[in-house]
């Protein structure tokens, strides 16, 4: 099951409430002041570039852009552009005729023609690439970056871009208004990597969000959120009015407002915990205005137990990004507290429930919230040999062992699968799996995700030959009569009362992976090591003579 929705049965509702009126949209819209100057060019002239952007049909974006003169402002060019699953805006520019102010220049290369550009925005700044006439009618490249700047006329005349129609006449009530939600900020401090700063967005008219992305919190925690409200008319004058959101019948936001104009946002704040469970938890809140309906925004909320850790310092990835976040808090399984075992156990959980992703090609027709894969991505050159079955879109608990001991193919050979340490024994996009100790690291790495400290431990036994000085190790017969083997590792998790606990990676197997104290693992005759067997030097000298046998080693007493 891709999706699970766990939010409390308690009504929830806000504490909080803070109100400001800006431009629709305020990450993108309005208008921009831009410092211009050629591309490679680091100390050349720079010139002043105007651009407005508006909102416009099915979630795009109207860009009109001018560059600015000593004697006079250039001629204008426009375009609608929309913004990518990156964040950046890509427009493409025709010029304009009739509403250029003071053109200073009007040539063949400048007067026709289609010109491209691209920008992304970020709190209040902006940046971005130009390619079209310069000055002089050449063609050529330039990059930008500026501010926002006070709202300004269009060239030529003209409403200030703020999102609404100003020929509009001014509505008489909140029916009359044509508003709907058109973004959903999560306000949290838990960040996750590739998600940028909004869940939801929906602009006037598109049919369909344009961005739709997880958010994380801590679990106890309320949700607080950014609400922005987009509106065809501003209203005649200032309209008091409840602005609700709700959950499957259940109050989730509630809060005293006043719309003023086309667009406004409010951060509205909880007043219950979203969950008390490291669990994934999808709502789908309606939203309105005393009895008018604004629009549902579906919202994607992790909860975790604590802030994440990079537990395991060669892991190639970070442990805080999407994929990570929602394979962590499926596979925490409605846990909720840091303890030794269990099914309230989150690293109990984990350790039993973690799995090899699944490749889009097995979904079927399903889409999932977050893929284990890219679309198009091709497999991994062992995802067939891979453990557990995949049925209805999901891959059965298994072990992750993988290569063979003994390989018999070329993608089988170890060589492939050494730097598989921590999330990358999962994320190696052509070859996946790995060793006990790397088992244990990706153990350490999945409980670091939701914010649980953990160290890879290694059951072994070395140190230096007594007489030569040589690297010594001491094999063990694993318990059942399994071996020799040279060490074995386990995920060592702190727990919140201060103590340890071992989680066992793949000497034993799900749904019941062995689990205990650091004492119970260690100890011979226990869980893992049988019998200790004979000492072998580490440079390859064989077998240790008694003579040479350490009487104090590092690892195990």
């Amino acid at each position: 099951m891709w999706r699970r929705a766990l939010i409390p049965a308690v009504a929830l509702g806000v504490v909080g409430l803070a109100a400001g009126t800006v431009l629709a949209d305020p990450t993108v819209t309005g208008t921009w002041k831009l410092e211009s100057r050629r591309q490679g060019s680091v100390s050349g002239p720079r010139t002043e570039v105007r651009v407005w952007i508006e909102t416009a049909p099915g979630g795009a974006f109207k860009i009109t852009r001018q560059e600015v003169y000593p004697d006079g402002r250039g001629a204008v060019l426009s375009g609608t552009g929309t913004r990518s699953n990156s964040g950046w805006i890509r427009v493409t520019f025709r010029p304009v005729t009739g509403i250029a102010n003071l053109p200073v220049f009007n040539n063949s290369n400048s007067s026709t023609g289609t010109f491209t550009g691209s920008y992304a925005i970020s709190n209040n700044k902006i940046r971005g690439y130009y390619r079209g006439p310069d000055r002089a009618g050449a063609i050529v490249s330039r990059y930008e970056t500026g501010n926002r700047a006070t709202a300004e006329p269009l060239p030529g005349g003209g409403a200030t871009p703020d999102g609404g129609d100003t020929n509009q006449p001014p509505a008489a009530g909140l029916a009359d208004l044509g508003a709907k939600v058109v973004r959903v900020s999560v306000l949290s401090d838990i960040a996750i990597s590739d998600v940028g700063d909004s869940q939801f967005e929906q602009p006037l008219g598109a049919e369909r969000p344009t961005v739709s992305e997880p958010a994380a919190i801590l679990k106890g925690q309320p949700l607080r959120a950014r609400v922005f409200i987009g509106a065809a008319r501003a209203p005649s004058q200032a309209i008091a009015a409840r602005l609700t959101g709700t959950h499957a019948g259940r109050t989730l936001f509630s809060a005293q407002v006043n719309i003023s104009g086309t667009s406004q946002d409010f951060t509205v704040t909880s007043s219950e915990p979203v969950s008390q469970k490291v669990a994934i938890n999808e709502l789908n809140v309606a939203w309105k205005l005393d009895e008018v309906a604004l629009g549902a925004t579906p919202l994607r909320i992790y909860t975790i137990h604590a802030r994440p850790i990079k537990n395991t310092p060669n892991d190639r990835t970070n442990p805080a990004t999407k994929v990570h976040f929602e394979n962590a808090c499926r596979w925490a399984n409605g846990a909720s507290r840091n303890i030794g075992q269990g099914s309230d156990s989150i690293a109990y959980q984990i350790d039993n429930q973690m799995r090899h992703y699944v490749h889009w090609k097995d979904l079927g027709n399903r889409e999932p919230a977050v893929p284990d894969y890219p679309k198009g991505s091709e497999p991994p050159v062992n995802y067939k040999d891979l453990g557990g079955y995949v049925s209805n879109g999901t891959r059965s608990i298994s072990s992750l062992y993988y290569p063979p001991l003994e390989p018999r193919q070329n993608y089988e050979e170890y060589t492939h699968y050494r730097s598989n340490f921590g999330w990358w024994l999962l994320d190696n996009p052509t070859h996946t799996g790995g060793r006990c100790n790397q088992q244990a690291s990706l153990v350490c790495s999945i409980v670091g995700t939701v914010g649980l400290k953990g160290q890879v431990l290694y059951l072994e036994r070395t140190g230096r030959g007594k007489r030569t000085g040589r690297p010594v190790r001491n094999y063990f017969y694993a318990q059942g009569g399994g071996g020799p083997w040279n060490f074995h590792g386990v995920a060592l998790i702190d727990l919140d009362d201060g103590s340890q606990w071992i989680y066992d990676g793949s000497f034993s197997f799900p749904p019941n992976r062995k689990n205990g104290t650091r004492a119970w693992a260690e100890n011979a005759g226990g869980p893992f090591i049988g019998r200790w067997a004979d000492w072998y030097y580490e440079d390859f000298g064989g077998k240790v003579p008694a003579d040479d046998i350490p009487d104090r080693w590092e690892g195990v007493q």
